[in-house]
């Protein structure tokens, strides 16, 4: 080699910074309006200060409930194009992401990451090659189903039976996965098991490579469950369970505070992305898993396609952000972080690969630059076979939704449209077929739009009529008694190896 190049290539790899952490959050079912920088009575400071220094993402968007937003966040694909566009993986259904699907952590751990998940999965269980130490983690600590009680981690209901569903599993050195049920967790509630948790893997962290860490944390999904001392400082309240879900929120709070803390005394908080979302908008009254949410002020929430159902809490902090302390209005949805953190990890040599056919794209530069948008349009989804029971009184038929440019077209029932703050607003959702809002100009949907601008509706439904085109049936399947924890020494397994 030459000389001179020789000195460039050693001082380049003297000075080369490897890539970040990369801290992952994401909350269960928060309510847009219920966070203290968004006004709520609620003191959330270790998430306001977070969100307010680093990049706030005023328009990032997720899936209305939560198993197709997670399947989003980790295939980078919209679930109309692999069969997860259909309500959540039940208690008891033999159903997942489809095994073809890469998964984020599968290609960051290509980029030399070490990857670990505390807490949700409600990805697939049903067989072992769908948890998470076969899906690109190299640990997991935390429950498979969607929900479950806070204290004795137990889940389950009278159709399927209860069992326990909390296990840390591992993968081994020769490739195999170690599952051990955790026996002896109860009366811990859930947020401290998860620091616990984290607490425990940074311990043992080397740092001889960057970490990739995933915290679905369980708050503040219902039931209502939170210890005391949380919901002491909210007798104000009148609303027993508005005040039961502030503790709820207060206590997601300090887990992010516990979180970081940790990595501060770990000597890595300065080399560490962090991003946090929620999964979906909180469920509002009327719905069977309502919580006491407020998704103010904006319409609908959680299984709705209204802004208060996909519209979430979203913000960037740390490592690599080139410019800090605003708000981000570019359009983004949750598939974009699988090009985006890749992007950061392999150091801006791989966007996600052509061979995934990311729906997801890029967008690093919109959020460390304060830059603009990489994308125009978002499915928001379409669904087929959404039924009243479901959706909190949508009715039979098509649930589907699309925005592109400021416009959002909404088609069939989009689900409960009150939140319980609307404002004085006349319009009310009739049954009608469809329904299109200028988002930017309405952002809270009280002027519907289609008799007024009948050429953007035509355009806007030929556009979704393309993206039905792309579609794959979805994947649901009737549920299966085998799954029943009764035949699983009263615990949630995978039943059908």
């Amino acid at each position: 080699m030459n000389f001179a190049l020789f000195v460039v290539f050693c001082l380049w790899t003297v000075t080369r910074a490897r890539p970040p952490n990369i801290l992952l959050i994401v909350a269960d079912d928060l309510g847009f309006g219920d966070l203290g920088f968004r006004g709520a009575e609620i003191k959330t400071p270790t998430i306001d200060e977070l969100a307010t220094k680093g990049v706030i993402l005023e328009q990032h968007y997720v899936q209305p409930v939560c198993t197709p937003t997670r399947s989003s966040l980790m295939t980078g694909r919209y679930p109309i194009h692999n069969g997860m566009q259909h309500y959540v993986i039940l208690l008891n259904e033999p159903h997942g992401v489809p095994l073809d699907e890469t998964f984020l952590p599968q290609r960051l751990k290509q980029c030399g990451y070490e990857t670990h998940a505390i807490g949700k999965w409600h990805l697939g269980f049903y067989k072992r090659e769908y948890t998470p130490c076969y899906r690109g983690f190299d640990t997991f600590f935390g429950y498979y189903q969607g929900s479950e009680d806070y204290f004795t981690h137990y889940s389950g209901m009278n159709i399927t039976g209860w069992g326990l569903d909390l296990r840390r599993d591992r993968r081994l050195p020769n490739s195999t996965v170690e599952s051990n049920l955790i026996w002896n967790a109860d009366h811990v509630y859930s947020a401290q098991l998860f620091t616990n948790e984290f607490e425990r893997v940074l311990s043992a962290y080397d740092g001889t490579r960057p970490f990739f860490m995933y915290l679905a944390l369980q708050s503040v999904h219902a039931p209502q469950e939170v210890p005391q001392h949380y919901v002491d400082p909210y007798k104000h309240i009148s609303d027993l369970n508005r005040r039961r879900y502030a503790g709820m929120v207060a206590a997601l709070d300090e887990t992010v505070l516990n979180v970081t803390a940790t990595l501060k005394k770990s000597g890595v908080w300065n080399d560490t992305l962090v991003v946090f979302t929620s999964d979906n908008g909180g469920p509002i009254a009327g719905c069977s898993d309502s919580i006491g949410a407020r998704n103010c002020p904006l319409r609908g929430g959680k299984h709705s396609l209204w802004e208060g159902g996909i519209r979430s809490n979203a913000f960037v902090y740390g490592a690599g952000l080139d410019v800090v302390g605003y708000r981000n209005w570019g359009l983004m949805h949750v598939t974009d972080w699988f090009p985006t953190l890749l992007h950061v990890a392999s150091e801006g040599r791989d966007d996600g690969g052509a061979e995934l056919e990311l729906d997801g794209v890029n967008q690093w530069e919109m959020i460390s630059q304060n830059g603009s948008s990489n994308r125009r349009e978002i499915l928001h989804n379409i669904d087929p076979l959404l039924t009243e029971k479901i959706l909190c009184g949508v009715h039979h038929g098509n649930h589907s939704a699309l925005r592109v440019g400021d416009y959002k077209l909404l088609v069939g029932d989009p689900g409960p449209p009150d939140s319980g703050c609307q404002g004085n607003s006349s319009w009310h959702p009739t049954s009608v077929s469809h329904y299109l809002f200028n988002i930017k100009e309405d952002p809270n949907e009280e002027i519907e739009l289609s008799t007024k601008e009948p050429e953007m509706l035509t355009a806007m439904l030929s556009r979704m009529q393309y993206y039905a085109s792309t579609a794959v049936p979805p994947g649901n399947k009737p549920r299966d008694v085998h799954a029943n924890p009764q035949y699983h020494n009263g615990t949630w397994v995978p039943w059908d190896d």
